[in-house]
């Protein structure tokens, strides 16, 4: 089954890159469309095994509990929650997931993306902070926020290059082109904010 055709700018599969947690791109048919390389070390499946994979078929224990978010998804344009999936060799996880609906210029939804984190290994990295944390890691904070900044991101920059390919007149084109400029500059300031923090020792 061939992936549909949604156009992913260079820009946009730098943040997905650089994203800590499993970015995973599918259509509303549940067609994985973008494979991260996080997502393709939590899951075992590289992104040419995936792609054009429904995920339904692959990675969801409890669909019944994927089909209860999913109904809020389209209701609400977001989902935050923890499901349980499997990776390649059949093992479960549970994950905290963060998804956001993305639509294309008629307000019609057309693709979701997902910022997928394994919670136990969340919690156990919130625990050892906690027991070693000491005066030099008060910037923590700075690498949180780019954290959130960078998903929050990068729905808006691949809404706006679904937006730009297929609106028709030049003003409508103009201001998806804005968007996403703007939506650049912000990943350059996160980039500029997590160099900074590197530099200065933090974690």
């Amino acid at each position: 089954m061939k992936p549909s055709n949604i156009p992913l700018s260079l820009s946009v599969e730098a943040v997905i890159a650089a994203s800590p947690d499993a970015v995973v791109v599918h259509d509303l048919e549940n067609v994985v469309l973008q494979w991260s390389p996080v997502a393709e070390r939590i899951y075992g499946w590289s992104q040419d095994e995936i792609v054009g994979e429904r995920i339904t078929e692959v990675f969801y224990i409890d669909n019944q509990s994927r089909l209860l978010a999913m109904n809020q998804l389209l209701e609400t344009g977001s989902w935050a929650g923890e499901l349980e999936q499997v990776d390649a060799s059949g093992k479960g996880h549970r994950l905290l997931i963060r998804q956001t609906l993305l639509c294309d210029d008629k307000g019609e939804p057309a693709a979701i993306i997902s910022f997928n984190s394994d919670s136990s290994q969340s919690l156990e990295r919130e625990v050892t902070a906690e027991q070693v944390q000491e005066p030099s890691s008060n910037d923590m904070p700075l690498s949180h926020l780019a954290h959130e900044l960078n998903n929050v991101l990068a729905p808006i920059m691949l809404s706006s290059a679904i937006l730009e390919r297929r609106l028709d007149d030049q003003k409508s084109k103009n201001m998806a082109r804005m968007i996403d400029e703007c939506a650049r500059k912000g990943t350059k300031i996160v980039a500029q904010m997590a160099t900074r923090e590197e530099f200065q020792g933090g974690v």
